[in-house]
């Protein structure tokens, strides 16, 4: 086993070799680039050295050319039998170099002079090119085939007579020299590559070791090491990068410093949250406990105190009141039926009333049927200053409305200012509907004898909507409600809104046929171009004796009901907060006149659906709230124990997934600098 210690190990092994890499290429790179240079530099130099030798040959040449054709020109006028002879010494005289030749031909390149070629006296060399460019006039530049049959470099020379003198030396001879300057140029090519090459290694180095420190700083803060310093002094761009990286892990640690901050104050914001639904939802289990309790009680002077006492301990209010509009001469007034603790038994028992349209708030309620709210009864113009309740810091008074029919006013009062806030607003006006409804049953079934019979239905109807729980199951006791009277269909419709209020979709919320399958879905989605109705028309309670001969039908009704066999129909108008939001419509497949039995089933059904589908709403609202809130929550709690960026980013989608029950999620945070460790991409 080694006792190697850990800390003597190489410390960032696939780092350095690849650096050493990078290193190696680096320098190859360069050494080529300086090489290939030299060898360039050095292929033109010897071209313009050859030239220029060339050109200095050719020169001396020229100039051997001019003085051998003076003197020959000076014998021009001596004896002709001595004048070959004069010619011939002349050109053996010359010092034209090492395998130089000079000679003289005529004005039609047969050659009259020789030095060494006495062969070729008398012969046409014309082809040659140095000769065919005395013959023509023109100078000769650079190598030609000369006399030998071998690369030369030459001149030639004119005289007044038009023969011309020629020298030319073989251009191995001339150009010996450039050997010695090849080697040299090969010697200092080598001696530059290997210098490059060091120069290289060298430059590759200082590159590639501020780069390996800047991969190395790169992990270590991908890793979550954020207080890690990249040290790199190279005064260039490499230090600007290295800078940036202490900079982004800096902002990093800010920013998870800022994420912990955030994950607290929404895991603050999600407990808020969790308290305030939590007390709504026990809003809406008071809600629906008022429900049962106004379904369970037919005794008007019992169900009011059931009624003030139970809103008074769910809401922890003050005082709350129920005030019925008085019926007959007195009607102009609101009566107290019951009130909470003892100022209500005291005000009971003098009979306390207010006047309808009064200065105050539950006389207004009562005249306008809307809702008054005063959250700081201080600055509340029209409110009666009750002696029995000095403590009262808000109030609300809701009007019990039936139909169209306002039989009161709910008034409840707290000790604290700005205790009622939207959602108990709501909630409340939801459990004034359901005792508007209450009263009203409980009225109906207090009747004579004679109607009790005919009001049965009622009661069950009542019955089955105060325990439904969803807009399913109210949906089904609508359904069975009108199941039991003489109806041969049934067609629930929940109108959907857009932001601005305006009806923008018909939702089928339950469809009934006695006979037959029924056309419609529930859970169908229709537009509201789609409603066989205008909308003002399905706002009011109306029937139909007769579809076929009814003229204020519609005629796209008309067909509707044409095609579904519907003779006769009821519209049933559903309302809340003072808007309609729905209907339900009662067909029957023969024409004529609803029994007065069914339609006051129906009128009640109007009322009684409106309340329980809100009802109905609002907590399945409620509920899916609560999950969203606590799976927030859960994602709260996730973030706030994650320890880097990556946990916490991993928490996120994986919360968001399963709250919003989706198959994946990814999420992106823009441009990162590039860097091995520093980012990670799941699929």
């Amino acid at each position: 086993m080694s006792t190697t210690p850990q800390s003597s190990r190489p410390r960032y092994g696939p780092g350095l070799r690849r650096a050493r890499s990078l290193t190696t290429r680096l320098a190859l790179l360069s050494a080529s680039i300086v090489i290939v240079a030299l060898v360039l530099v050095g292929v033109a130099w010897l071209s313009l050295t050859r030239q220029a030798v060339q050109s200095q040959v050719q020169q001396r040449h020229e100039e051997l050319a001019h003085r051998v054709a003076v003197q020959l020109s000076n014998m021009l006028g001596d004896d002709p039998q001595v004048y070959f002879t004069g010619i011939w010494g002349i050109l053996r005289a010359v010092e034209v170099g090492d395998e130089g030749v000079i000679y003289l031909v005529d004005d039609q390149g047969r050659m009259l002079g020789y030095a060494g070629f006495e062969g070729l006296q008398g012969q046409d060399v014309s082809q040659l090119p140095i000769v065919a460019a005395f013959l023509q006039r023109t100078p000769q530049d650079g190598e030609f085939i000369g006399v030998t049959g071998e690369p030369a470099i030459g001149a030639w020379y004119a005289l007044d007579n038009g023969w011309g003198v020629v020298v030319e030396t073989p251009a191995r001879r001339a150009l010996a020299q450039m050997n010695d300057l090849v080697l040299i140029l090969i010697v200092s090519l080598i001696a530059s590559a290997v210098g490059a090459t060091l120069l290289s290694i060298g430059f590759a180095r200082r590159i590639t070791r501020p780069l390996d420190d800047l991969r190395q700083g790169a992990i270590a803060i991908g890793q979550g090491d954020l207080d890690h310093v990249i040290q790199v002094r190279t005064g260039d761009e490499i230090e600007d990068l290295a800078h940036q990286f202490n900079q982004m892990a800096q902002e990093l640690k800010s920013s998870q410093a800022e994420i912990r901050v955030h994950a607290q104050e929404l895991e603050q914001r999600v407990a808020d949250r969790t308290h305030d639904l939590e007390r709504r939802a026990t809003l809406l289990a008071t809600a629906a406990d008022m429900g049962r309790v106004a379904a369970s009680i037919l005794d008007p002077v019992q169900l009011t105190r059931q009624v003030v006492d139970l809103v008074g301990e769910r809401f922890d209010l003050y005082y709350v009141g129920l005030f019925l509009v008085a019926a007959g001469p007195d009607g102009e007034y609101a009566v107290l039926d019951a009130g909470t603790g003892e100022p209500g038994r005291l005000m009971k028992e003098q009979g306390h009333r207010l006047l309808v349209g009064g200065t105050s708030m539950v006389g207004m309620a009562c005249a306008t049927g809307q809702a008054r709210i005063a959250l700081d009864v201080g600055q509340e113009r029209v409110r009666f200053d009750n002696p029995h309740l000095p403590l009262t810091r808000s109030e609300i008074a809701l009007p019990l409305i039936v139909g169209e029919h306002i039989l009161g006013a709910l008034d409840a009062q707290s000790t604290r200012p700005g205790a009622f806030s939207q959602e108990d607003i709501a909630v409340l006006q939801l459990v004034a509907d359901q005792v508007a409804v209450a009263v009203e049953n409980a009225r109906i079934f207090s009747h004579e004898a004679g109607v009790l019979e005919a009001t049965s239905p009622i009661y069950r109807a009542s019955r089955r909507l105060t325990t439904a729980l969803t807009t399913d199951e109210v949906s089904t006791a609508i359904i069975d409600s009108v199941a039991e009277t003489g109806a041969d269909g049934c067609v629930i419709v929940e109108f959907e809104f857009t932001s601005a209020g305006e009806p923008e979709a018909l939702l089928y919320r339950g469809v009934w046929r006695r006979d037959r399958a029924p056309q419609f879905k529930p859970g169908l989605r229709l537009p509201i171009s789609a409603s066989p109705f205008p909308l003002d028309m399905v706002e009011t309670f109306w029937t139909v004796a007769d579809t076929e001969q009814d003229e204020t039908l519609p005629e796209s009704a008309r067909q509707v009901f044409e095609n579904t066999d519907a003779r006769a129909l009821v519209n049933i108008p559903l309302r809340a907060a003072g808007r309609t939001f729905g209907q339900v419509v009662v067909l029957r497949n023969t024409p004529g006149t609803f029994p007065d039995t069914d339609l006051r089933l129906y009128e009640t059904l109007s009322g009684q659906a409106s309340v329980a589908l809100e009802r109905a709403r609002l907590l399945e609202e409620t509920r899916r709230r609560a999950d969203e809130e606590t799976a927030l929550r859960t994602i709260s709690d996730r973030i706030a124990q994650a320890i880097d960026i990556d946990a916490v980013l991993y928490s996120a989608v994986e919360g968001l997934t399963q709250a919003l029950h989706a198959t994946g999620a990814y999420m992106d945070l823009g441009a990162v600098p590039a860097a091995e460790g520093l980012s990670r991409e799941e699929p």
